[in-house]
């Protein structure tokens, strides 16, 4: 769920950071380096603050969701602004001009066309978020497990036989993903 939700916001900030208003870009772009440089146990701590004063975060794992989703939207966003705007110098968004509103053009048109470059990005959010100890250990909620906090757990425990086989299983869930994407978008870069 990070994942999909540092993927989603990050790319319609990519597109506010490439088609937006001078304005508005200098303001993202502060906002995203900002974020970009916060530590991400600092990160947390603000996340548990916003936690007390909004109780909506505090249901089930929705903090911790946020928490990684927001720990990893920052480079998702510098990542999709430099693939869009290298693109967008060669081509400026040609769709505009048939006058099909945003959401059609999202739906319709830019995310077939997109979903193996997000697919790759999916991965390379997945495999930071898999790796994000420090803001896991201050925002999971008690009694939950995630696959960080096991492979920590049973490090420190010394089972090293379990710590190979989810380790392993991890890097396979990555890879085999950003292996797939990367060879559907060769696939159709051979085509076009």
């Amino acid at each position: 769920l990070s994942t999909l939700l540092a993927v989603g916001l990050a790319h319609l900030s990519a597109d506010a950071l490439v088609h937006g208003s001078a304005p508005l870009r200098a303001g993202l772009l502060t906002l995203v380096l900002l974020q970009f440089l916060l530590p991400g146990s600092l990160l947390a701590l603000g996340m548990l603050e916003l936690a007390q004063r909004f109780t909506g975060l505090n249901q089930s794992n929705t903090l911790l969701v946020v928490t990684h989703g927001l720990r990893v939207f920052p480079l998702l966003v510098l990542v999709l602004a430099g693939w869009r705007g290298a693109r967008a110098g060669a081509n400026r968004d040609p769709i505009r001009l048939f006058g099909i509103n945003w959401f059609r053009r999202q739906r319709y048109l830019r995310l077939p066309q997109e979903w193996p470059q997000l697919g790759f990005i999916a991965g390379l959010a997945l495999a930071l978020i898999l790796a994000e100890l420090p803001t896991t250990v201050l925002v999971v909620a008690p009694g939950t497990e995630t696959a960080v906090l096991r492979l920590y757990n049973l490090m420190h425990y010394g089972d090293w036989g379990s710590v190979a086989a989810l380790a392993c299983a991890e890097a396979f869930l990555v890879l085999s993903s950003m292996a797939l994407a990367s060879q559907v978008m060769g696939r159709r870069h051979a085509e076009d």
